[in-house]
């Protein structure tokens, strides 16, 4: 049976759990009956986030090598629940007026890992304070217990250490060691409850909790209690760290041509940040400079297919792409977005540059006597030849770039630098007063590899299906 949730009545709030305890007279009772309330609380919010999310917005930023800002803003209206007070002793009261300290505020849970240059914020630019690991991850330990507890399973001390040790590790196999414990009952070799007892029965809420909290912790912040039930804009940013998965040398290679060449756009999986714990569901990315956005697309929830919600895709190729929806079950899949190489910058000088390498090969072939010409004249045809490497060396200049974009770019700096190439050994042959037929054979070659290369940027997008058809086309997903 899954999680029984319960409607925000403001200012009254009603709790998912009962409200029956009350403060020991020992300091470590009294902690330990704070920790309980906060954690039911917490269960409440985590579990209703639409009812007090209206809005989520991810912004995608990329900026140099590696690194992007990954910016987040939530239009929420923070519960006025006193067992959120950040104070103990204030959690006890019954009335969110009497909380005077800050209010713990649930904004959404994010991978395991470290968060570079975070920064958390409001709508009016003050810095709000989030809580550190140790207390995040002792207050969601007792929210499991609770929620263990629940679902009939007794709570021991070896329970409490492994719900720890779940909630706290890092390890890329926790997911793996969460379904199994949920399945078995057995976590590190130790069996934490017998799976066929019939008193132990998992709800979907608490599958999903253990499941979550294995790869993920949640970001808590704290606002002033008197700004609590407002309607309010809180956001978060962090650094965000791309790594291009390694598909081997001639996988990549291959990919990386069929992008720079227009056959084939680069398929980039988003991070995302709890869209199905809103009411709506924004995702924005700020396309690099040097690159168009073909599309960005949010997954279609299986519930709303044959039905428009929102605009889950955006084709408009503008520079900043934009997408919403609203999602009624948790997405299984990533949002996307498809980039290109445009027809400008870097692909223009690409194809100038071996038109124009082709047609001087061409013409020194074909031109009646050109050749015999050339040779006659030597030092001074080779001083024309290499005026233009000059000029196309300068084009390969490395920019301050983003990780993929370098990627896509990188074999269009090729083709460039290998046209200046070209030219140069032209230019030494002459020199070199070079016989024939070898003479031939390399202004042939030159000649032959510029006319391909201005062929297939030309005609990209065609020889893109082609080799589709031929299942010759590669992945291009990141």
């Amino acid at each position: 049976m899954g999680v029984e949730l319960v409607k925000w009545n403001f200012p009254q709030v009603l709790s998912f759990f009962s409200r029956g305890n009350t403060a020991d007279s020992t300091s470590d009772k009294e902690h330990e009956n704070a920790t309980e309330l906060a954690a039911e609380a917490l269960a409440d919010v985590i579990f209703q986030w639409k009812n007090w999310v209206y809005r989520r917005v991810d912004s995608v930023h990329p900026s140099e090598g590696a690194r992007g800002r990954l910016r987040h803003s939530m239009d929420c209206e923070p519960p006025p629940d006193p067992r959120l007070a950040y104070n103990e002793v204030e959690r006890r009261y019954n009335d969110i007026n009497d909380v005077k300290g800050q209010l713990m505020v649930p904004l959404a849970f994010i991978e395991k890992g470290p968060m570079r240059h975070l920064d958390v914020w409001r709508n009016d630019g003050t810095s709000i304070p989030v809580l550190g690991s140790e207390e995040t991850g002792e207050l969601m330990v007792a929210v499991l217990m609770l929620f263990l507890k629940k679902n009939g399973i007794e709570r021991t001390s070896e329970l409490e250490d492994a719900m720890r040790a779940l909630v706290i590790s890092r390890e890329k196999g926790n997911l793996a060691k969460a379904t199994n414990l949920i399945e078995s009952g057995v976590w590190e070799g130790k069996t934490l409850w017998d799976s066929n007892d019939p008193a132990v029965r998992f709800d979907v809420g608490t599958k999903d909790l253990l499941l979550n909290l294995s790869t993920d912790f949640l970001l808590i912040g704290l606002l002033p209690a008197e700004t609590s039930g407002i309607r309010q804009v809180l956001k978060f940013s962090y650094h965000w760290v791309v790594e291009l998965p390694d598909r081997g040398l001639l996988r990549s290679l291959w990919g990386s041509v069929c992008v720079a060449f227009r056959a084939a756009p680069m398929e980039i999986e988003l991070p995302t940040h709890m869209p199905t714990d809103a009411k709506s569901y924004h995702l924005e990315f700020h396309t690099p400079p040097e690159l168009d956005t073909q599309e960005l697309s949010l997954p279609v929830d299986s519930k709303n297919k044959g039905h428009r919600v929102g605009y889950p895709t955006d084709s408009s190729r503008t520079p900043i792409a934009h997408v919403h929806s609203h999602f009624s079950e948790i997405m299984t899949t990533n949002a996307k977005v498809k980039l290109e190489v445009p027809k400008r910058g870097i692909w223009v000088t690409a194809l100038l540059s071996n038109a124009l390498t082709a047609g001087i090969f061409i013409l020194a072939l074909l031109l009646p006597n050109a050749t015999d010409a050339l040779r006659s004249v030597g030092g001074n045809a080779a001083a024309l030849m290499l005026a233009a490497p000059a000029v196309f060396v300068s084009f390969l200049i490395f920019p301050k770039e983003h990780i993929f974009v370098s990627s896509m770019l990188n074999p269009l700096r090729i083709v460039v630098g290998i046209c200046a190439l070209l030219l140069f050994m032209m230019a030494g042959s002459l020199v070199g007063g070079l016989e024939r037929p070898f003479l031939i054979l390399l202004w042939s070659f030159g000649a032959g590899f510029s006319l391909l290369v201005v062929s297939a940027l030309v005609l990209g997008p065609l020889l893109g299906k082609f080799f589709e058809r031929l299942h010759l086309r590669p992945s291009t997903k990141n």
